[in-house]
């Protein structure tokens, strides 16, 4: 907050302002500082509330506070939950039908799972989705718990994807905004997952993280525990503490969360069975016709019927078919 001089306000007296001195407020900050009964005792007042209206005329000629707001006041609460209300939808650049149908973009305040079989594009929509977060006005941060060991070529394709989209940006800029906003944890075990996801409230506070993505949760869940002896009742403890920790995560922080789920090849049938299909908010199946060209499905929302968008693989990610590429 800027301090003014009391004495240039022309709202006290001289002998108003020498007892003011006298005590150390000779500023704007100083008097915001001190309670009401000390102030009329300063002041010598009738009443507190004289006192407090010589601040209330401080206020209005400083424009510290407008009259509006004192008319209308809000709780820190409030405008907290309002500022936050204005951040949660991620707008996905390169598909416009999506922040249509999703009125915004992709809730960074819900649970989505992406759906379809191994290589059908999963990755490349998580990637495109943590390119536009890096991308964004706010100075957010994402984390990528990696379970299938493609540390390098994720880090390689978001650098080539952000540099495809920003050209003026220098590759020491984009490094380091990448360094800086984005991590990549190598996960191995469901064990080491929710070691991390527990450990994740500080440093989401910290990084400014808006958006968790777990790339595959479906792929680790079926080769840790597939053929265990009492591997399904190990699987299910792990995935409903995982699903509390995210859900925890996600309401707390408003943080958005992407996990990916592979469908068998033979049924289609999800890897992470019924239960989780509840568990989140929304679903996208993913499903590949030709090498670059793909369907993006609405499964499963509440706020989007049946809908589906043709997209294709690009050197800007994933983009809508019917959105034209920007002239280099």
């Amino acid at each position: 907050m800027s301090s003014i001089r009391l004495a240039d306000l022309s709202i006290f007296s001289e002998k108003e302002l020498n007892a003011l001195a006298q005590n150390g407020i000779i500023t704007t900050q100083h008097l915001l500082c001190v309670s009401g009964s000390r102030l009329r005792y300063i002041l010598d007042t009738e009443t507190v509330a004289s006192a407090l209206e010589l601040v209330r005329k401080v206020i209005f000629k400083t424009n510290i506070v407008s009259e509006d707001d004192i008319k209308n006041p809000k709780t820190a609460l409030s405008l907290l939950q309002q500022h936050n209300a204005e951040k949660l939808f991620l707008p996905l650049q390169y598909i416009p039908t999506f922040n249509e149908l999703f009125h915004g973009g992709l809730s960074l305040n819900s649970i989505t799972e992406i759906v379809g079989q191994s290589s059908s594009g999963k990755t490349e929509f998580c990637l495109t989705v943590a390119c536009d977060l890096l991308l964004g006005n706010y100075d957010f941060g994402c984390v990528i718990f990696d379970t299938e060991q493609k540390h390098t070529y994720i880090l390689s394709r978001i650098l080539e994807i952000l540099k495809k989209r920003n050209p003026e940006m220098t590759d020491t800029e984009i490094d380091d905004r990448v360094t800086n906003r984005c991590t990549i944890l190598d996960i191995t075990s469901s064990k080491e997952l929710i070691e991390n996801l527990d450990d994740m409230e500080e440093f989401i506070f910290e990084k400014n993280i808006k958006l968790l993505i777990i790339d595959s949760l479906g792929t680790l869940a079926s080769k840790e525990f597939m053929g265990k002896e009492g591997g399904i009742f190990e699987r299910a403890s792990a995935l409903q503490t995982e699903a509390t920790l995210l859900k925890q995560l996600n309401e707390k922080f408003k943080v958005g969360v992407i996990v990916t789920n592979t469908l068998s090849q033979e049924s289609e049938h999800a890897h992470l069975g019924v239960n989780w299909f509840h568990f989140v908010n929304h679903r996208l199946k993913i499903s590949k016709i030709e090498e670059t060209k793909l369907i993006l499905s609405v499964q499963k929302s509440a706020v989007v019927s049946n809908s589906s968008i043709s997209l294709c693989t690009d050197r800007v990610g994933l983009r809508e078919i019917s959105q034209p590429l920007e002239q280099e």
